[in-house]
């Protein structure tokens, strides 16, 4: 169990680096561990595992959620957003080509020339 004390953290680290064994686990008892401390454990895992894992961040990076939760509650926002932006291009996608296919002079449905509707025509008593 590593704790706060220098000493014994160093003795402990120091017995594991000497066994190389394939696998450790490593229990933190610390409360208050002085940089010291902390420089000693980061220069041990340095040492111990000098090549990053490909899922570790890259140096400068850093993890800005605490708990998956969080990442999926951002993540589902996002998908939210992305699909309502997609929603509303899609209408505006429609429009537009709804839009475009119309005649310039507008719509000569009812009562316009070539309408077969009231007041565009001769009707019955005028022929």
């Amino acid at each position: 169990m590593i704790g706060d004390d220098y000493n014994d953290t160093k003795a402990q680290l120091d017995s594991v680096r000497a066994r190389r064994p394939k696998f450790i686990c490593i229990n933190d008892n610390m409360e208050d561990p002085s940089d010291d401390v902390i420089d000693l454990f980061q220069d041990f895992l340095v040492s111990f595992f000098p090549n990053p894992s490909s899922f570790e961040l890259k140096e400068g990076s850093r993890n800005i959620y605490l708990r998956l939760e969080e990442l999926e509650e951002v993540e589902g926002k996002v998908k939210m957003a992305w699909n309502f932006c997609l929603a509303f291009g899609s209408l505006i996608f429609v429009y537009l080509v709804n839009r475009g296919g119309r005649k310039k002079g507008g719509d000569r449905g009812i009562g316009g020339v070539g309408g077969g509707g009231r007041g565009g025509g001769a009707s019955k008593k005028d022929r």
